[in-house]
């Protein structure tokens, strides 16, 4: 499915620094083995589009393992356009746990662990479910360097890529542009 171009340059671009890592766990609670039916998994691929059309940034996988059947997510220092990205994300995983609830043989875990970037202040969260109540708590709040909000802020990208672009534009101007002839042919 192709990504809108607006939404990966405003992610690209974005003001916040997102680390997470996690995984949804679908576990039976009686039987030997869960697999997905087909209504849940078309369900579930729907909404691992509509996440990813969001956040373009996450690494989604889903796999059916030999008990239970996982969705893990992982993102490492990526830029965030969305200030409220940790409330909005707790909406899409209340989402599954709505989906999972029509299904009495299932048992949902959520795990996820981060941390989330504003300019000067990092806030390692949790993310934790019970049943179909999703919520996240901030663990730890710690105050950034200047050297690390310099370096991974959006103006520092900006300028990069303003200055890889003017060199390219060297480049292709040099290589263009007739060369001089010293001194007179014979």
């Amino acid at each position: 499915m192709a990504m809108n171009w607006k939404t990966r340059l405003r992610h690209y671009y974005g003001d916040y620094r997102l680390t997470i890592s996690g995984d949804i766990s679908f576990a039976p609670k009686q039987a030997l083995r869960y697999t997905w039916s087909a209504a849940v998994r078309k369900k579930l691929d729907a909404w691992k589009d509509s996440l990813q059309q969001r956040y373009p940034f996450f690494k989604i996988s889903m796999k059916e393992g030999i008990r239970e059947c996982e969705i893990e997510f992982f993102a490492f220092s990526s830029a965030c356009a969305d200030s409220e990205f940790l409330e909005i994300f707790c909406q899409h995983l209340r989402e599954i746990a709505l989906i999972t609830r029509e299904d009495p043989q299932v048992h949902l875990t959520m795990n996820f662990s981060g941390v989330f970037s504003a300019y000067k202040e990092a806030k390692h969260f949790r993310i934790l479910n019970k049943k179909d109540d999703v919520q996240y708590q901030i663990t730890e709040c710690k105050k950034r360097t200047p050297f690390d909000w310099m370096m991974r802020s959006s103006y520092a990208r900006i300028g990069l890529t303003i200055l890889l672009i003017l060199a390219i534009m060297q480049f292709v101007w040099s290589e263009l542009a007739p060369a001089e002839v010293i001194g007179k042919l014979v």
